[in-house]
């Protein structure tokens, strides 16, 4: 074990020092290629790092633990030239939380380090300034405990959990600022609720146990929703009519007789492949819409009637106090021709 003191040293004194696997730093400026540093490194306490982000050429790989207190550090993340050090960390300083300038921290694959939180509390807390925060990997279990509530990391705008064996998460609507959240193969989620309304990119890859997904609002904010796999998720896109009630279908209650119907499902493969062929409901953009194809049914016999190839009509005028909340539109139609 090395503990060094002084105000800096040349990293030329690590040279021969090939064995080195535990060393701490107090507010010790390191000057030189961080390649001398020992590979077989372990154990790393550097008090008062003064630089902003983990050099390029510092080997942590095979780190298993790691105490950043008191430093200048903005960005946690390991060098992309290196393996990930998360086979073999196991713990981080509890004072991790307190570094107010960090806004990045990448730790993915720390499986070691959260498998204990299954038994006990947390060791550490997240620091406030978080920007960006990756977990993937890390097998997170129990998303009820506080940690990972995320009630203080109010600026939080990017949040990847991927692989987690969660069923379900905190609600997340306390975070305005949350623009993109990545839950991709957390193959044990079931439901989604309450996600905030500035959410704009949800990626639920192969989510295959996911049912359901509430926002804050009742518009549909995103603007990119990744949802391959996700073969029971009947809530946001598509959803069978045999799943829907009356109070669901309103006015359109009569397409329960028809629930049994097959289609042919055509469109975007990942919102048809794996469904049923029967009817389905479609909700996007808080928008409802079916299609009954083949289906002679008096009570959609239209009361207009056009030869022309394009539909539109006006919008009446909302009344005094009023506010327009939704439009329901049927229309038929018959293709001619090849085609």
């Amino acid at each position: 074990m090395l503990n060094l003191q002084a105000s800096y040293l040349e990293t030329d004194a690590f040279k021969k020092m090939v064995n080195l696997k535990l060393l701490q730093l107090n507010f010790v400026e390191l000057k030189g290629s961080y390649k001398h540093v020992s590979e077989d490194l372990r154990w790393l306490c550097w008090h008062g790092f003064h630089s902003e982000i983990l050099p390029a050429d510092l080997c942590i790989e095979n780190l298993v633990a790691i105490d950043m207190s008191c430093s200048n550090l903005e960005v946690f993340e390991p060098p992309t030239v290196m393996n990930p050090m998360s086979s073999f960390l196991v713990n981080i300083c509890e004072n991790l939380g307190a570094l107010s300038s960090l806004t990045l921290l990448h730790m993915s694959g720390c499986k070691n380090l959260f498998s204990s939180w299954e038994h006990t509390e947390p060791t550490f807390s997240f620091p406030v300034s978080l920007h960006r925060l990756f977990l993937k990997d890390c097998y997170l279990k129990y998303a009820d405990f506080l940690t990972l509530s995320f009630n203080l990391q109010l600026d939080l705008q990017y949040l990847n959990l991927g692989n987690s064996r969660f069923k379900s998460l905190p609600c997340y609507d306390h975070l305005k600022n949350l623009w993109v959240l990545d839950l991709s193969f957390c193959s044990r989620l079931k439901y989604l609720l309450r996600l905030p309304g500035t959410l704009a990119e949800l990626y639920i890859y192969y989510c295959e146990s996911l049912e359901k997904i509430t926002f804050q609002s009742h518009r549909f904010p995103l603007q990119e929703l990744g949802y391959e796999g996700c073969v029971n998720l009947y809530y946001v896109k598509l959803v069978p009519i045999a799943k829907l009630d009356e109070t669901d279908l309103g006015h359109l209650e009569w397409l329960k007789e028809y629930q049994n119907h097959e289609v042919c499902l055509v469109g975007d493969d990942e919102l048809t492949v794996g469904r049923s062929w029967h009817i389905q409901m479609l909700y996007e953009f808080n928008i409802m819409s079916t299609s009954l194809p083949n289906i002679n049914d008096p009570r959609m016999t239209p009361k207009y009637m056009s030869e022309s190839s394009s539909l539109s009509f006006d919008v009446p005028s909302c009344l005094k106090n009023k506010r327009l909340k939704g439009i329901n539109v049927t229309f038929k139609y018959s293709v001619s021709g090849d085609e």
